[in-house]
């Protein structure tokens, strides 16, 4: 009997302890299939696009608050043109929609250089996870600063409205772009987050 009784709270006590772990589940926004050349407009050689999600859309996919770990965009077409300078920031906000380029606020979440060669999902592990909050919307920029040009990288897409940010130009820094002008379609996403993990319980 009081090897059951040991049994059994050795078991109580793992399950508690399991319950009380970080999970990571994966959250996929959007689901269209039209095809957008931003955030990969290699057709210029410099681009900037800022993409809202909000909080409800994230939540809605299973996310919970904790740490982002990657971002993916699913690849139509590849071009396999080099973007240089590739950085990728994000930032909780309570912004509902985008009327410009927002300039502050940002954590670098992964930079390097990117080239985009084959169709399907593209997954960015961030080299600084992010630490989303549960309740904000979350913005996100990515951009590049090429010397050259060549034909676009498109991903898939769904219609948004206010809610995408773009420019592209030549020989200017793609990060530190202004103007710009809003976007109807936004790139699908998935984002992989880990959850924050529960205050541990003591059995007695």
């Amino acid at each position: 009997m009081k090897q059951l009784l040991k049994f059994m709270q050795v078991l109580l006590l793992g399950l508690l302890w399991a319950g009380t772990q970080s999970m990571a589940v994966t959250v996929t926004i959007g689901t269209g299939t039209t095809t957008t050349s931003y955030p990969f407009y290699t057709l210029y050689e410099d681009a900037r696009t800022q993409m809202l999600y909000t909080a409800s859309e994230i939540t809605a996919g299973g996310g919970v608050a904790g740490t982002i770990q990657s971002i993916a965009l699913n690849i139509a077409s590849a071009s396999s043109v080099p973007m240089n300078g590739f950085s990728i920031k994000m930032q909780n906000t309570t912004a509902a929609t985008l009327t410009g380029f927002v300039g502050t606020g940002w954590t670098q979440v992964y930079s390097g250089v990117y080239t985009p060669t084959t169709t399907g999902w593209q997954t960015f592990t961030l080299q600084s996870p992010f630490a989303w909050d549960g309740t904000s919307n979350l913005l996100v920029e990515i951009c590049f600063d090429n010397s050259d040009w060549g034909s676009n990288t498109t991903v898939y897409a769904t219609a948004a409205t206010n809610l995408v940010w773009h420019c592209h130009t030549d020989g200017a820094a793609g990060c530190a772009l202004t103007g710009g002008s809003v976007q109807t379609s936004r790139p699908n996403v998935r984002l992989e987050i880990t959850a924050s993990p529960t205050s541990p319980v003591t059995v007695t």
